[in-house]
């Protein structure tokens, strides 16, 4: 065990809080972390269904990144197989990152403001899942440029919105929010 028991409350505190430096200059002992992140997930009376959600987190968290680390890669391949150029797949390539630089924060904070960061999920999966059907009939450059544009809109913020309930839910029921992305690190490879 060594340092690990000073290490882990440490680093339990900073998952669950988001301050990673907010135990670095005191001693906090896991009593304390563990009364400040909540019931311990076996010891509340909802411990099975909150392990049930806690395990579907994960499985999401895994879906989200395994779609990403399957479409980015091969979107561009599917465009030179439809006759677009490189520079054409370029620009196609950059519209993402745009749309996100732009909308990213406006889902945010519609998402905070409302509070109904599930719903807007939803809706944003909902989204994404549809605009992706519209890549197999698109067949020309501006068309697959609105399909991008329109599929961005809606996936860029599932990640950040996965996140954003993840944490709410991990920090609500005393679970460590690093076992979540975990899933999507696992889900990646």
């Amino acid at each position: 065990t060594g340092g690990r028991g000073r290490v882990e409350p440490f680093l339990r505190t900073a998952a669950l809080t988001g301050r990673p430096f907010s135990g670095l200059f005191r001693r906090m002992s896991s009593r304390r972390v563990h009364a400040a992140a909540g019931p311990h997930p076996g010891g509340n009376s909802a411990g099975a269904g909150s392990f049930r959600t806690f395990c579907v987190l994960v499985f999401f968290n895994a879906l989200v990144y395994i779609s990403n680390a399957t479409f980015t890669p091969y979107i561009t391949t599917y465009y030179k197989s439809r006759g677009i150029t490189v520079a054409e797949i370029g620009i196609l390539t950059a519209i993402g990152p745009l749309v996100a630089l732009f909308l990213q924060p406006m889902w945010g904070i519609l998402a905070d403001r409302t509070g109904k960061h599930l719903w807007f999920l939803r809706v944003a999966a909902a989204g994404s899942m549809l605009s992706v059907l519209f890549f197999y009939r698109a067949a020309s450059y501006p068309e697959f440029a609105a399909v991008m544009a329109l599929y961005s809109f809606f996936s860029i913020v599932i990640a950040p919105l996965g996140d954003a309930v993840a944490v709410g839910y991990v920090q609500e029921h005393g679970y460590r929010f690093s076992i979540v992305r975990m899933g999507g690190t696992v889900g990646y490879a």
